[in-house]
């Protein structure tokens, strides 16, 4: 009776082993005897662990697919990350009219997130700065005050007031701005705008790049407003 119970309680040990804990073969001649496991993963756990075996030439002493999966979400995550950081450093342009042979400079980023829209735009024109903010939706021409909202990084929120338009952005033609100058001083930026019926929409941005970027429109635009 002792004996069989040992064995019942081998069986249910066994029966309650995760399919992630199970140890993968050095050998690769050898991954065929975890099959069984393999088969009881997610569809992307899957994916992951073949994409491990597949980035390593050899397969380490006591390595589980548990493991490996996290191994390679986690190299998968940094990859992305890197390629979100290049996506969202800002730009910065110059374009010389054909007519005048006028330069204008600007930097610019687009909306942060996913299913967010909008930019932020550091114009010099001929006549002076302009920033231009948008969230993607519309504005329209009546003046609210306190219309722009915006925080950076963990920084207390900043209430302002911009110029409204008929569009879908608001702008302001000062280059001493705090809302300027607080592009520069971060790493995200919130902003959030209230419109003519008093609806408001936000949309996050990086502010990766926005200094070096920023500060060479405002040195070509010294001279001016």
């Amino acid at each position: 009776m002792k004996r069989y119970f040992v064995l019942i309680f081998v069986i249910a040990l066994g029966a309650c082993t995760k399919p992630i804990d199970t140890v993968v073969p050095t050998s690769r001649d050898k991954l065929k005897s975890i099959n069984p496991q393999f088969e009881k993963l997610t569809p992307e756990e899957k994916n992951l662990f073949r994409s491990y075996l597949n980035d390593h030439n050899t397969i380490p002493e006591g390595l589980t697919i548990g493991k490996a999966i996290n191994e390679e979400r986690t190299k998968i995550k940094a990859l992305q990350e890197q390629l979100r950081s290049l996506k969202e450093d800002w730009r910065f342009e110059t374009t010389v009219d054909k007519f005048t042979d006028e330069k204008t400079v600007f930097a610019s980023i687009s909306a942060l997130n996913d299913g967010e829209s909008g930019f932020i735009d550091v114009h010099c024109f001929p006549s002076g700065i302009e920033v231009k903010v948008s969230a993607g939706k519309y504005i329209g021409d009546s003046r609210i005050s306190g219309n722009v909202k915006y925080r950076v990084d963990n920084n207390t929120a900043v209430v302002t007031t911009m110029n409204p338009t008929s569009k879908e952005y608001v702008y302001e033609n000062d280059k001493d701005s705090k809302f300027l100058k607080a592009l520069m001083s971060g790493k995200k930026i919130i902003v959030q705008l209230t419109s003519y019926n008093f609806e408001t929409s936000s949309a996050s941005f990086s502010l990766n790049g926005a200094e070096p970027a920023i500060s060479k429109v405002l040195a070509l635009c010294k001279n001016r407003k």
